[in-house]
């Protein structure tokens, strides 16, 4: 599960258009404070699936036989965004118990609270 959309030029690291980003959530996790569940995740943008994969696997990058990479470990984050948010906000009828239905929930949020109205669901 995961979203297609624009990652321009000026907004990230590498400086090209990446049209169809793509982009996951990933590192979901819950914490108490105060007495209140907080529901955490990072948003990261990736160039493609592939690159998305090779970063989560610590895939390691291939030499060419001289020099060296600048990471040794595939590390293809474009972008992120951490939310973290009480989980009530989030689940108002309560935490879904699979990840897999955590997901959809949260990629429906995601969309509607970073109002990402440009962006293809894959």
């Amino acid at each position: 599960m995961a979203i297609q959309m624009k990652l321009g030029k000026d907004n990230n690291h590498i400086g090209i258009d990446f049209n169809d980003a793509y982009w996951v959530i990933e590192n979901v996790g819950f914490k108490i404070e105060n007495n209140s569940i907080l529901f955490g995740f990072k948003f990261n943008a990736y160039a493609n699936e592939e690159t998305c994969h090779k970063t989560q696997n610590l895939t390691e990058v291939t030499l060419l036989g001289f020099g060296s990479p600048i990471n040794a470990i595939h590390n293809s984050i474009l972008y992120t965004f951490i939310g973290l948010y009480e989980a009530s906000y989030i689940f108002p009828t309560g935490i879904p118990v699979t990840k897999d239905e955590q997901l959809v929930i949260l990629y429906t949020f995601i969309k509607k609270e970073l109002n990402l109205v440009d962006c293809v669901d894959v």
